[in-house]
């Protein structure tokens, strides 16, 4: 398995998302379960997650922590709700255009901009927020340095970096503008990141 091999390499957490779940074609609990047993590293969990069953279930599985995706959940005192019945074991995904979260579902009187999402989240017991840049994804061309900056800015929770990332050098940048941790998927398989490497550096930063 991929998370077996991430844990020989030095890694400390990795993130998974049952794409089953997030697609509702169904649910892959006995194979989180599996991993949890198998591997040694802290496992984050996502994909279809967005009420409390939901994320007892994946805590249940032995998971550290579950991915709930903000569009998921229409109101902002959900979120709150939420992070004081499970404080420090929710990490909110925010899929970001621009600097703008990608918000169908949400009332418009809601904040959308990213920016002013992370303001209103400021002491809320989530894990962290984790910023995924849809216009980055996959393509290998380098993260949102200053959005990444930027949130760390507004908010006092800790901030994990997704989309663009191909290069140790990158990395080094996100953490130097205050990313807590940063996601890296593509730039693995591609074999433009030696694991080993990756996690010697980073995996107890």
């Amino acid at each position: 398995m991929v998370a077996n091999d991430l844990t020989r390499c030095g890694f400390t957490r990795v993130q998974v998302v049952d794409l089953d779940a997030a697609a509702r074609r169904g649910s892959n609990t006995l194979l989180v379960r599996e991993l949890v047993r198998s591997v040694s590293a802290d496992l984050q969990v996502g994909g279809g997650v967005s009420d409390a069953d939901g994320i007892q279930e994946v805590l249940d599985c032995g998971a550290r922590w579950a991915v709930v995706a903000a569009r998921a959940l229409p109101f902002l005192d959900r979120i709150i709700d939420l992070a004081a019945e499970f404080p420090d074991e929710i990490v909110l995904s925010i899929a970001v255009k621009g600097r703008r979260m990608d918000s169908e579902g949400w009332p418009r009187a809601q904040p959308v901009d990213v920016l002013d999402l992370a303001a209103e989240l400021s002491g809320v017991p989530l894990a962290a927020i984790l910023l995924r840049t849809l216009d980055r994804e996959g393509r290998l061309d380098g993260p949102d340095l200053r959005l990444i900056e930027d949130t760390v800015e507004e908010t006092d929770l800790k901030v994990i970096a997704c989309g663009g990332v191909a290069s140790i050098a990158q990395l080094r940048s996100l953490e130097d503008r205050g990313a807590a941790g940063v996601i890296v998927g593509t730039a693995l398989r591609a074999g433009l990141l030696d694991p080993t490497a990756v996690a010697s550096e980073f995996a107890d930063a």
